[in-house]
């Protein structure tokens, strides 16, 4: 368990818990059992509008990190989750009327409260324009295809559940599981590599609350269970300004 976080043991520990509940084996482990501590909240600040910049701006110098892109683009104007963007599918994308939206289902979303429509802006509606244009360049056409299809030709391991079915293509039925790899190299790239992706959606709900945004709007923008997870980000935001004041402060003694 070395250097694996408290919050990844825990979850860890609880999947097994259930197994073992349906054993009735749990009775008398979870009598001595204590979870590690964690924060309530993230920890992770959002980014500024430089760095965001900066990393839109890298970005676009290389063409390998084209979904990365858009999809940071579209987490960062929507607040959405990375896992709300990679399982969208093209029957849950409405682009051509006077709202442009697209609505997370129940079973890509991380709560009850996660199923929503979310509106896009200018920035967002491109971003999704750009990665359905590639999706239908790969096939995808049906309302149940994905907006980022899965490249099989990654599932290379007799051990993955995809190896049979393998070949040089996408499959459009299945989804993208995720840009880990292209994120890594950008964001070394951009010269911020203790930046996560996650920090997009912060950086968004951030500046909602930067406009003076209401708890209860944003926590349906968000797709938060409650509104003191939306005040969490809205407390987050000020404490930076506590901080930019200070950093005032320090350069003019």
């Amino acid at each position: 368990l070395a250097g694996l976080a408290d919050r990844t043991i825990n979850h860890e520990t609880d999947a097994l818990s259930y197994l073992l509940i349906e054993a009735n084996c749990w009775k008398r482990i979870s009598e001595q059992y204590e979870r590690f501590p964690e924060p309530k909240h993230s920890t992770r600040d959002p980014l500024t509008n430089d760095q965001f910049n900066h990393l839109v701006t890298t970005a676009l110098k290389n063409p390998a990190w084209e979904v990365t892109l858009y999809a940071a683009l579209a987490a960062a104007q929507t607040s959405c989750r990375p896992i709300e963007i990679v399982g969208l599918q093209l029957g849950r994308i409405h682009l051509d009327g006077p709202r442009p939206h697209f609505v997370v289902d129940r079973k890509t979303t991380k709560t009850n409260a996660g199923p929503r429509e979310v509106d896009l802006n200018r920035y967002a509606e491109f971003a999704i324009r750009k990665l359905l244009d590639r999706a239908h360049k790969l096939g995808a056409r049906e309302p149940h295809h994905f907006l980022l299809p899965g490249d099989l030709s990654r599932h290379t391991k007799p051990t993955d559940p995809l190896y049979s079915r393998r070949f040089d293509g996408f499959d459009c039925s299945l989804h993208q599981r995720s840009w880990d790899t292209s994120w890594g190299k950008l964001r070394i790239a951009a010269g911020l590599p203790d930046v996560v992706f996650y920090q997009l959606r912060n950086t968004a709900l951030s500046a909602f609350a930067e406009e003076k945004t209401p708890l209860s709007t944003v926590k349906g923008l968000a797709g938060h269970m409650n509104e003191a997870m939306s005040e969490w980000y809205i407390e987050a935001r000020e404490r930076a300004k506590v901080k930019a004041v200070k950093a005032i402060e320090r350069a003019n003694p």
